[in-house]
């Protein structure tokens, strides 16, 4: 909050925190409700959060936006092609008779 309120003064560094919650929310819920298992949607997000969170209190705006667009653009790719496939797999090796996860 300090950096933002160097950068962009008072009324803007709320809109950019307010931008930065909206847009976490934002990828928290489409992540919450794609088409996996409940546990891997939570390990989804809580990957998510300690990405965006890792590196402690202390991050500029533009690195929290840029590391969530990131790990939004790769995981979004991952829950559409290979996690589909792992599922399957791992489906197939616990010898369910389940062919689309739930």
């Amino acid at each position: 909050m300090g950096e933002n309120y160097v950068d962009l003064g008072f009324p803007g560094m709320l809109l950019g925190i307010a931008a930065l919650g909206v847009m976490i929310a934002g990828v928290i819920r489409y992540f919450m409700r794609s088409p996996l298992p409940w546990m891997v949607r939570q390990g989804i997000v809580l990957a998510f959060i300690y990405n965006i969170s890792g590196t402690g209190v202390e991050m500029s705006l533009p690195k929290l936006f840029g590391s969530t667009i990131m790990f939004f653009l790769v995981y979004i790719l991952l829950v559409k092609f290979a996690l589909p496939i792992g599922l399957k797999w791992l489906y197939a090796r616990a010898g369910g008779d389940r062919t689309q996860p739930t």
